[in-house]
């Protein structure tokens, strides 16, 4: 890896010291924008970083990963206790939240709950 690259779980940290023209490579799991409860919690991308996930994190080179193999989930299911449609009253609302010039990629979203009151 060269030193704008990073391995990491992605954890809001890793985004917050990454500068414009890092990439952040993360591995296989589940990982939440919180480890609390607070549903506005968001994995807030940076201008021009890039986040790649699908590593088995043993890689020397982006194009080595394997997203199909290396499964990498951001979840907003805060709890944990998600089963179908029930259980999500404490979900964040948006699991992650865009930035300019930005990349995400090799990821499942998951598990959000987004409420809009609708007036008319």
């Amino acid at each position: 890896m060269t030193p704008g690259q990073r391995p990491a779980p992605c954890k809001q940290t890793a985004l917050t010291n990454a500068a414009s023209g890092d990439e952040i490579w993360v591995g296989a799991g589940t990982y939440e924008p919180t480890t609390g409860t607070d549903r506005n919690a968001t994995f807030q991308l940076k201008n021009g970083v890039a986040v790649y996930g699908g590593f088995a994190m043993t890689e020397t080179q982006r194009s080595q990963r394997n997203p199909a193999a290396n499964v990498t989930r951001l979840s907003g299911d805060l709890l944990g206790n998600d089963v179908g449609f029930t259980h999500n009253d404490e979900n964040s609302y948006h699991v992650v939240t865009g930035a300019s010039g930005a990349t995400l990629d090799g990821f499942h979203h998951q598990r959000r709950q987004c409420k809009r009151e609708l007036s008319g």
